[in-house]
């Protein structure tokens, strides 16, 4: 785990994420839906919010990506 992945509290996150969702691949899917639409505001309306949740997802679809869920 990196800082940045610590900062943002990515393996307490992504877990939530999966138990929310079902499953690892249903979470991605979900993640990778709102990265979307975030990422969509953005020319609109960027602010350090915005900044902070298009960051954390993408380290939380990582996280998933890489198997990390339970270690």
């Amino acid at each position: 785990m990196n800082r940045e992945e610590k900062r943002y509290l990515v393996k307490e996150r992504a877990e939530n994420d999966v138990k929310e969702h079902g499953s690892v691949q249903k979470a991605i899917k979900h993640l990778k839906i709102e990265l979307e639409e975030m990422e969509a505001l953005w020319s609109r309306f960027s602010s350090d919010c915005l900044g902070h949740g298009i960051t954390c997802t993408r380290l939380k679809i990582s996280w998933l990506e890489r198997g990390l869920v339970g270690n």
